[in-house]
């Protein structure tokens, strides 16, 4: 993992089928808040690239605590993003996904079965899924603490965006595990 200081940061794994590492980079993706309708700045991600997947991580170090807002996206790698022969994408690979700060389960909503992942996991390791919805790689009162505030919060979903669909495992979601 990519792991620094014990954090695991929030992530979006995009996975290629051919290295493209040598002319990735933040300015490969677009991602729109398709909630509030902005664009989230390349100022505020970062990407690395792990060769033996061929994936692309975008983390985002401009938010706090790295984790995005709360809110429907829309991603889109940009047309032209060349392999390491010089073949260009030849359109834009477009995905959406939506992220709820509390939401273990990935149901929209954040409320009694949330907790239950939590408190099944308080005081271990865990993951996103597991109630570690601040990314520390642990699950404690910190994490209790986002769930209270976000108790009861429902995410409606939005329309998906015209285009070329990647799958989940494409995408890798790392939102929710």
């Amino acid at each position: 993992g990519f792991a620094r200081g014990g954090i695991v940061p929030q992530s979006l794994d995009v996975r290629f089928s051919e290295n493209v590492a040598a002319l990735l980079s933040v300015n490969s993706l677009q991602l729109d808040n398709l909630t509030t309708g902005l664009t989230v700045p390349t100022s505020s991600i970062a990407v690395e690239y792990i060769v033996a997947t061929n994936t692309a991580r975008f983390t985002f170090p401009g938010y706090a605590n790295g984790i995005l807002p709360d809110g429907n996206y829309g991603g889109t790698i940009l047309q032209g993003l060349p392999d390491s022969f010089g073949n260009a994408l030849q359109s834009e690979a477009v995905f959406d996904f939506f992220f709820l700060n509390g939401d273990a389960n990935h149901d929209r909503s954040v409320n009694l079965d949330d907790f239950t992942a939590l408190a099944a996991n308080f005081g271990a390791a865990g993951t996103f899924s597991q109630g570690d919805f601040d990314y520390s790689g642990n699950v404690d009162l910190d994490d209790f603490t986002v769930l209270a505030s976000k108790f009861g919060t429902t995410l409606p979903a939005s329309l998906p965006r015209q285009g070329r669909a990647l799958s989940a495992a494409a995408v890798g979601n790392r939102f929710s595990n």
